[in-house]
């Protein structure tokens, strides 16, 4: 039951990080000037500047990098920060960390578009289905409570036939 509640509530609180849009601010290039805005107010096609320290605020296709490094651990579990580069693996996404460098992108995705949002809606999607964890939990679950009104249904058997009363009959059953 404990490993049960303990995946369940691992899985509710992932849903719950991915779901909610972080209220961090992001620096775009708007009429020719940066500007700080509300993360939630980034939209696609806006440039966005990161710099080491920045949650990037959406998915952006990098136009400009200096020695830029991200950290995508929450993503896809890679433990060390990835470089990233304008030919290639130009992609930053949403929610991940500027551990050095920086870089202006273009936005290609936002809130539950990006990759982070289409985790949480698979997440969502599959919230009915249960792991194979579950599954087996859920069967031995049944398997014990079977196992155990056999055995009280065997215990009840014996105590009558010694011809103990049914009151204590009972209470020896159950516990």
């Amino acid at each position: 039951a404990y490993l049960g509640y303990s995946q369940e509530k691992k899985a509710e609180d992932a849903i719950e990080k991915l779901k909610s849009i972080s209220k961090n601010h992001a620096v775009v290039m708007r009429d020719n000037k940066k500007q700080q805005i509300d993360a939630e107010d980034v939209t696609v096609g806006d440039i966005l500047v990161v710099e080491e320290g920045d949650c990037c605020a959406a998915d952006i296709r990098l136009i400009e990098e200096y020695d830029l490094k991200v950290d995508e651990s929450e993503l896809s579990g890679e433990s060390l920060p990835i470089k990233k580069y304008t030919e290639h693996s130009n992609i930053v996404f949403m929610d991940t960390y500027i551990t050095t460098g920086r870089g202006v992108g273009v936005v290609v995705a936002t809130g539950m578009d990006t990759e982070i949002g289409k985790i949480a809606t698979l997440i969502q999607e599959d919230e009915g289905s249960k792991t194979p964890l579950e599954i087996k939990i859920a069967n031995l679950s049944k398997t014990l409570g079977l196992l155990s009104i056999i055995i009280c249904v065997v215990i009840v058997a014996v105590e009558l036939l010694h011809n103990t009363p049914l009151n204590d009959t009972f209470m020896i059953a159950v516990s």
